[in-house]
């Protein structure tokens, strides 16, 4: 009589957040919660893949220098300002325009004080790659501590269910784990990965809806029945990707 009297409980706690079973489509309703696990708060981020155009008049802002951009074998890439360089290590990739064509660089690792990055074959993962070369989807895609979460494994966002992507996809509130990061710490811990869309972008949904605020303090629940999680997966193509944005 207990344990039903608190499921009770939570399912009215949950019932403003998560939405009314009407607005949830077939097997993936919140309200059911024998396929989630928690109700917990995150601290959450955004990243995305910066871009930088060579074959237009490229100059550094004020002392800022340039450097050459080495790959993994120390063959030569490109030529980039060091602050540029610096957020291409931070987000984890870059893309450069030179000659025409678009490099994705993925950073790698850093030796004898230099950052050495790998050119990544867009063919099939035009967006990059994260850890066993599982694709990265953005406004699809969450970094999180592998410590506490694998790969492949689907959180719920509610407050992310309903917005509009640039692609004009509604976002369904399913994310999945594709990525990993050095600063991302923690069970609760999860940055949001938007591609080629900044999260200075005024248009970016994922900023408007407050998740570069690290004091914003959304929400998610973790899928736990396997059922919903294949499902979530199949829908994404994981570990490919399904939308084109």
């Amino acid at each position: 009589m207990k344990s039903i009297f608190w499921k009770f409980l939570t399912v009215l706690i949950l019932l403003p957040a998560l939405g009314w079973a009407s607005n949830s489509s077939e097997n993936e309703s919140p309200l059911d919660l024998d396929l989630y696990s928690g109700y917990q708060k995150m601290v959450s981020t955004v990243y995305y893949i910066p871009f930088y155009n060579l074959d237009k008049p490229y100059t550094c802002s004020g002392n800022d220098k340039k450097f050459t951009v080495r790959s993994t074998e120390k063959k030569s890439i490109a030529v980039l300002c060091r602050n540029h360089i610096k957020n291409c290590m931070m987000q984890g990739s870059c893309a450069v325009i030179k000659n025409k064509k678009r490099l994705l660089l993925n950073y790698r690792q850093y030796v004898n004080q230099e950052p050495l990055f790998a050119l990544l074959d867009q063919t099939e993962c035009p967006y990059g790659r994260g850890p066993k070369s599982v694709c990265l989807e953005p406004f699809y895609t969450v970094a999180a501590d592998l410590r506490f979460h694998k790969l492949g494994d689907v959180i719920y966002v509610p407050e992310l269910k309903g917005i509009t992507l640039p692609n004009g996809e509604i976002h369904d509130g399913f994310l999945i784990v594709r990525d990993t990061g050095g600063r991302i710490k923690g069970k609760n811990r999860f940055d949001f990965y938007t591609g080629f869309t900044a999260y200075s972008d005024p248009y970016n949904p994922f900023t408007i809806a407050g998740l570069q605020d690290k004091k914003q303090g959304m929400h998610y629940l973790s899928v736990i029945s396997s059922g919903l999680k294949d499902k979530i997966q199949t829908k994404r193509s994981y570990p490919m990707i399904s939308s084109d944005f």
